[in-house]
């Protein structure tokens, strides 16, 4: 599930009809979750909109994504994915892979990553 799937569940959760004092608490439970989910979700993007990811390949090769040039990435066990938008821009096989670098604008510039 998704952070997006989860907010949507949370506030469909929260949007059924409530008829005992336990069904309201469980709503304004799943509406107060929701908020927090957001928040995560808000912070998550900003923070990812802040990292350049460098990928230094067994073979010598070395590829770079500036913060403007991918909207998310992800490991899938044996690939490492990089997305722009919904759109797969990268797939890479990690079995090829000597290291994955991210780091923040700051710390690309100053050498130091995470």
């Amino acid at each position: 599930m998704t952070l997006t799937e989860a907010i949507k569940h949370c506030e469909d959760v929260a949007d059924y009809d409530c008829f005992t004092d336990d069904q309201r608490k469980c709503s304004d439970e799943h509406r107060q979750l929701a908020d927090w989910l957001r928040e995560l979700k808000e912070r998550r993007e900003k923070d990812m909109n802040d990292k350049w990811i460098t990928i230094d390949f067994k073979n010598g090769e070395i590829c770079h994504y500036a913060p403007s040039e991918y909207t998310d990435y992800q490991y899938d066990g044996r690939y490492f994915i990089v997305i722009n938008e919904k759109q797969w821009i990268g797939m890479y096989n990690l079995k090829e892979i000597r290291y994955i670098e991210i780091a923040s604008v700051e710390d690309a510039e100053r050498g130091n990553a995470e």
